[in-house]
């Protein structure tokens, strides 16, 4: 008998379960060679079971990349949430985000799906857009700030970094502070 016939009924955490399970199958992998199989296996749960939550490889990857972008999110509010200056918050977390944890952290498979998918790009691009505007930095200092580190995260995804990692950083921060 399987943990799953043995389990308590718990939804919710079979669907965390699974969506974890896919989450660390894509970090080790990427998110193109995870398998229906593999998923249900490690995360103790029938095929039958996972279909039951999610009807298709694609609402899989879908669910993993909305689940990321959540935990993404939240890792955004919690370092704008020490930050006591409110100008340019949240470019500095999201510059926060590249320096400290890098192209090859947690977010890795998250940004990679999006090259390959339509859909993922779209709610990528709307989410970000929306929390831009909502932060209010969407002047061009702000943004040379943003596309510069997504740049230094694209060259840590090539093994290519700057030749003085924290200066580039620190000089990134200092333009979030500075008023136009």
């Amino acid at each position: 008998m399987t943990n799953a016939h043995r389990r308590k009924k718990n939804p919710e955490q079979v669907r965390l379960q699974l969506l974890e399970s896919a989450r660390r199958l894509a970090l080790e992998n990427g998110l193109g060679a995870v398998s229906i199989e593999v998923v249900a296996a490690e995360a103790g749960v029938t095929k039958g079971g996972l279909f039951h939550h999610f009807p298709n490889k694609k609402a899989l990857i879908d669910a993993v990349f909305q689940h990321m972008l959540r935990d993404f999110e939240a890792d955004l509010e919690r370092r704008m949430a020490v930050d006591a200056d409110e100008y340019g918050r949240f470019t500095r977390a999201y510059i926060r985000s590249v320096f400290e944890d890098g192209a090859e952290d947690q977010w890795g498979p998250l940004w990679m799906a999006t090259l390959n998918d339509p859909e993922l790009r779209r709610i990528w691009g709307g989410w970000f857009q929306s929390r831009v505007s909502e932060a209010g930095e969407t002047d061009l200092q702000f943004e040379t700030a943003r596309f510069s580190a997504d740049g230094v995260w694209l060259g840590q995804m090539f093994g290519v970094a700057p030749s003085d990692t924290l200066a580039l950083e620190q000089h990134l921060i200092a333009m979030t502070r500075t008023r136009p």
